[in-house]
């Protein structure tokens, strides 16, 4: 990482696998948590982690809604592990996969409490549709990890005008 306390920069030795970044915040949610002369506290990440996950809701909220995220399982990556005509990249937080017209960016979510480490990768919605080429998405779907949700509210969104009769209407 190279870079001075305003702007950082990442990248691997062949300079592929790149990322621009104006703040401290926004680095943690792109590439890694930087590590200052004398260390980053773990106290002093989260804060920043939670302030730069605000920045990014804040944006999907009123600008880009492609950058939400989505999750899947790691083992969404083993399809291309040594695969001929494929290269998968990593840091310890970001990585790339790339195919001969294709290439995606992804997160590798950190150590998780209960968790093995690197069991998660998460995309910007948007990259699932315009940089998976359509022959890989079932495969990336198949591994797609999703909180619990209300099967009615997704049929209202995927279907508009969708009748929902599931009890009576009361306050909450």
């Amino acid at each position: 990482m190279v870079g001075n306390r305003d702007t950082f920069r990442v990248h691997d030795k062949d300079d592929r696998l790149s990322h621009h970044c104006e703040s401290q915040e926004a680095i943690i949610m792109a590439i890694e948590i930087p590590v200052a002369e004398g260390g980053v506290t773990d106290v002093v990440a989260t804060a920043l982690l939670s302030r730069a996950r605000t920045r990014l809701l804040q944006r999907v909220a009123s600008v880009e809604p492609g950058l939400a995220q989505i999750w899947f399982r790691a083992s969404v990556l083993e399809r291309y592990r040594g695969t001929p005509g494929f290269q998968l990249v990593r840091t310890n937080t970001v990585g790339r996969v790339r195919g001969a017209d294709w290439r995606l960016d992804f997160g590798i979510s950190g150590e998780t409490p209960g968790q093995e480490p690197d069991v998660l990768v998460h995309i910007c919605a948007r990259d699932l549709g315009e940089r998976i080429p359509e022959g890989e998405r079932a495969h990336w779907i198949s591994h797609a990890v999703t909180l619990p949700a209300s099967v009615n509210f997704l049929a209202m969104q995927s279907t508009r005008g969708a009748c929902v009769d599931d009890g009576d209407l009361r306050s909450w």
